[in-house]
Formats: C-alpha cells, sequence, structure tokens
C-alpha cells in the first residue's frame, strides 16, 4: 500500500477543526442561555436581545422534547413537576408577540 494513502487527507483536520469550533461555539452559546435565564427571571426582554429563541431557551433549560408539544391540559401537570416550564411558555408567548409586531 503506498504511504500516500494511510495518511489524512489534508481536508480532515480543517473538517475537524470546524466541527470542534462549532461544538465549543454551542456550549458558549448554551451556558449564556443559562446564565440569563438565572439572572433575569421574568425579565424577557433581556433574553429577546440576545436573539435566543425559544427553541434555544427550551433546549439550553434541558426539558424533555416531549414537553413542548403537548397539550394544555397536561402541561398544567407537568408545570407542577417541571421547574421552569411555567417561564419557558411565558418566554415563547413573548417572543411570538414581540417578533409579531413591527418594530
Amino acid at each position: 500500500m503506498k504511504v500516500w494513502a494511510t495518511k489524512a487527507k489534508p481536508g480532515d483536520k480543517v473538517r475537524a477543526w470546524v466541527q470542534k469550533r462549532r461544538t465549543v461555539k454551542a456550549e458558549k452559546r448554551t451556558s449564556l442561555i443559562k446564565s440569563l435565564a438565572e439572572k433575569n427571571f421574568y425579565n424577557f426582554d433581556t433574553i429577546f436581545r440576545n436573539k435566543i429563541t425559544p427553541d434555544e431557551y427550551f433546549s439550553a433549560l434541558g426539558f424533555d422534547y416531549r414537553l413542548r408539544f403537548a397539550r394544555r391540559r397536561v402541561n398544567d401537570v407537568s408545570y407542577s413537576r417541571v421547574p421552569g416550564l411555567r417561564k419557558w411558555d411565558g418566554y415563547e408567548k413573548f417572543y411570538y408577540s414581540k417578533i409579531a409586531k413591527p418594530q
């Protein structure tokens, strides 16, 4: 077998570097969302100004994805069991009300 065939391709290092940068960037974004959620408990305007979508907010807080699409009756029970779910629901309503209005 040729020596050049066993060595890594030049593009592999670049791809690995880009993948690592994306991972680090996503981790920093998640930590930013968590810190904003703790500091500004019901100040949604700060979170909105940082261009955080409800999906990012939901996943950063670590909720089960099935809760996002649960019916309202189920959410009433979930609110008491899952702390922070009501806050996310409030932020989602705030976010879409801000998006709907022309600024």
